[in-house]
């Protein structure tokens, strides 16, 4: 207990007073901040530009690469030439094999040779059985009513093919039940003795099981060694010539867990930290012995990896559940005032005491599934007070909105960049929790789970391609003010061009419904991406890119007035032209004159003022009138709305008689309620920003689709606001609290009256109530 103690105290010593003084991390996106301060890889790229190489990984994965001392470490699911996950490393600058090693836990699990022996026999002969059953699968999709596919269908015991690949009476039950994961364990205790398991396959091919794996799960480096953990709960160490220092098989008292798979272990002072399943585990970076372990409660589903932040004094680590313990002794702490996970936690490194949340529903870990008091994302500040870890919700929701279901988020230098939704995402004020760019989407790339920032630009990867079309990885780039900057696109090599042999040994050809137009996952479910210095190393589920050499597609200050001359000379004819000018930036500054003079003519002038806004701020903030006109004449269009209210928002303040403007238009259409949602939603924005006094709701109920109001039928009004000191309703009402509602009666059509007072009012807003 002495030099438990002792080492304890040591570890406290070596850990010094901020997290900057961390040691050096390369793993879950970097530092587990992914921010990448001092890379500077490539913008653009092509399949045939800047790809330095690409190589055939063992099998799929969807676990980021790691990148360190001039290696790229990647980990595999248990494929067609391994049983067990595997660990690659690679020459970052060749892609050459350093090497390759199973992580095989078995010499621990079943110490006896000769039943170990037993062990594999089984497992291998399981593995087997669901190869061929996918090759069969994918086989009868291409040709149903083929002889040997029906042959190859009775060996098996397949009877018919159903939403999950076998339900109900689809199989012959003696002969499937030996293989299915539902009866395997129970036929074979030894196997689950042994911790082996297949999440991949768990559901017997059901497509919404396929991304998950037993090595989901990104490594961590210190430069000097690499450690990995798997949903097996295995823990192992290797040095970065692949020698094993010291491996653990636990228990990782794993529920049927999908992502709690992916959460990915951290590096803190001289530990090593794993909260894989439910269990949370600091094991001793050098020797391998486990200082301390607790089971956690909850967290079943989350995403999230943990992150370390500071209260006071004190180093504390978040996992999921959630939980929260002190470093570095790992004492658990009893939360109050906040039940959520999130997808994504991020730490505010200027206020270390203060954590990000987002992501809701049922894989974001937040109570209602993101329908509660504070809805994501949120802001919470914590303090603690002894063994009590106590919140303050600092602010929740986008602009009043929840983003249930947003993916990605960092933070950096004061402000929040969040991907969320097909139009990407926003900036935020990470102290006040006020949109910054990007109100409606589009000022932060779009991604599956993370983003990046390296070099000055954000990075996110997501799956794309057309229908019937091969998949593709797309990498979006925008600046730091939200400017896009490039779309990068590589492609994954259609099943059906595939040699034979090559069809039958890259499971990601079946990743989801193994058809051409439907393989949605191919490229990737977890943006599984890494930076490293000048290189970018990008995964899709079977091969590992290295993007390097943007010079190859760097312009001089000539050659991007020269691009900008030969964009605007074509963009009648070219869609993304405006989109591509507007990325040259300053560069194309002489053309705006003339990009003017095309706006009273042109259809969709609010795409002009857009690549002005990025050429010239100054000048495009004289078209706000334009703007608000063009949202005001559509009716406020809900498709039109997002794109030209966002970039109005982004232009600045509005005088308050363009916002009455917009305000009168909502005002005819909030009653009966229908289509200005996201018109509102705009003036709330400005209201939060300026400080202005509005109503953010003024709604008349019974609306007339429900069948109402009726002569002689009470109706109900609704308001709320922002900024308001005093709300009074006219006629006959008079003051009235700054939210509510009141019932009332009325025998004849009304015109209310709302004034809303404040230090930033009075404002006016005029409801005619229609009585049938």
């Amino acid at each position: 207990m002495i030099r438990r103690n002792m080492l304890i105290l040591f570890a406290a010593c070596f850990v010094t007073a901020t997290l900057a003084d961390r040691p050096p991390m390369h793993g879950y996106f970097g530092d587990r901040s992914g921010v990448y301060p001092d890379a500077k890889p490539p913008v653009h790229w092509g399949e045939n530009t800047n790809v330095l190489w690409k190589i055939l990984l063992p099998n799929l994965g969807s676990g980021a690469p790691v990148v360190a001392q001039k290696r790229v470490f990647v980990l595999s699911e248990p494929g067609w030439k391994n049983d067990l996950p595997v660990v690659s490393c690679y020459d970052a600058d060749s892609g050459l094999l350093k090497w390759e090693k199973e992580i095989d836990h078995l010499h621990l699990t079943v110490p006896d040779e000769a039943e170990r022996k037993k062990v594999r026999e089984t497992w291998h002969r399981h593995l087997t059985w669901c190869r061929d059953f996918y090759l069969l699968y994918h086989d009868y999709v291409a040709a149903k009513d083929s002889p040997d596919v029906k042959k190859r269908m009775e060996q098996m015991g397949i009877k018919k093919w159903g939403a999950n690949y076998l339900y109900g009476k689809g199989y012959d039950k003696e002969k499937v039940s030996e293989y299915s994961m539902y009866t395997f364990y129970n036929k074979h205790p030894e196997i689950k003795k042994a911790m082996l398991d297949l999440d991949t396959w768990r559901k017997m091919g059901s497509h919404d099981q396929m991304w998950i794996g037993e090595a989901f799960c990104t490594p961590c480096t210190d430069g000097e060694a690499l450690y990995v953990v798997t949903a097996w709960g295995v823990y192992v160490c290797y040095d970065l010539n692949g020698n094993v220092r010291w491996m653990h098989a636990l228990p990782p008292n794993r529920p049927h867990d999908n992502c709690a798979v992916a959460r990915s272990p951290i590096i803190y002072g001289s530990m090593v930290i794993s909260d894989i399943g439910r269990m949370v585990r600091a094991f001793d970076r050098k020797t391998g012995r486990l200082e301390w372990e607790h089971k956690r409660e909850g967290g079943v589903h989350e995403f999230v990896s943990p992150v370390v932040f500071r209260v006071g004094n004190d180093d504390l680590l978040w996992c999921a559940g959630p939980a929260a313990y002190t470093l570095p002794d790992g004492k658990p702490l009893k939360i109050e005032g906040w039940k959520n996970n999130g997808m994504i936690v991020a730490v505010n490194r200027d206020k270390p005491d203060t954590l990000f949340f987002t992501g809701g529903g049922e894989h974001g870990g937040w109570e209602g599934k993101g329908k509660c008091e504070h809805p994501p994302p949120a802001a919470v500040r914590f303090a603690r007070e002894g063994d009590v870890l106590k919140a303050k919700v600092l602010w929740c929701t986008l602009n009043g909105e929840p983003r249930i279901g947003t993916y990605g988020l960092l933070w950096h230098n004061g402000r929040l960049y969040l991907a969320h939704g097909r139009n990407g995402g926003t900036i935020v004020d990470a102290e006040t929790g006020i949109v910054l760019r990007g109100l409606f989407g589009g000022a932060v790339p779009q991604a599956n789970h993370h983003i990046a920032i390296a070099g000055g630009y954000v990075y996110g990867l997501v799956n794309g391609g057309a229908k019937n079309a091969p998949p593709q990885g797309v990498m979006h780039v925008h600046d730091l003010e939200g400017r896009f900057v490039a779309r990068n696109v590589l492609s994954v090599t259609p099943y059906a061009k595939l040699d034979k042999d090559s069809q039958t040994k890259r499971l990601s050809q079946w990743y989801s419904w193994p058809k051409g137009e439907n393989r949605e996952w191919c490229f990737t479910y977890s943006s599984a991406f890494a930076v490293g210095g000048d290189s970018i190393y990008i995964r899709s589920l079977d091969h590992l890119y290295c993007i390097r050499d943007g010079a190859a597609l760097t312009m001089s200050g000539g050659d991007k007035a020269k691009r900008a001359e030969e964009l605007f000379a074509g963009a009648a004819k070219n869609r993304n032209a405006w989109n591509e000018l507007a990325a040259l930036g300053p560069a194309a500054k002489a053309l705006v004159p003339r990009i003017e003079a095309l706006l009273p003519k042109h259809r969709e002038p609010w795409k002009l003022v857009r690549a002005i806004a990025a050429i010239d701020p100054a000048a495009a903030k004289k078209h706000q009138k334009l703007l608000v006109d063009t949202i005001v004449k559509s009716n406020l269009n809900d498709h039109l709305t997002p794109n030209v209210g966002g970039l109005l928002y982004e232009l600045g303040d509005l005088p308050r008689e363009q916002l009455a403007q917009i305000e009168a238009s909502v005002d005819k259409r909030m009653y009966p309620h229908g289509g200005p949602k996201l018109a509102q939603s705009l003036l709330n924005a400005f209201y939060r920003r300026s400080g202005e006094v509005g109503f953010s709701k003024v709604h008349v109920r019974p609306y007339p689709w429900q069948g109402g109001p009726k002569r002689g039928e009470d109706i109900t009004l609704e308001w709320d606001t922002l900024n308001a000191t005093k709300v009074t309703i006219e006629p006959g009402i008079g003051e009235v609290e700054i939210q509510g509602k009141r019932q009332i009666r009325t025998d004849t059509t009304v015109s209310y009256t709302f004034t809303a007072e404040g230090a930033g009012g009075p404002t006016v807003r005029k409801i005619v109530v229609t009585v049938k």
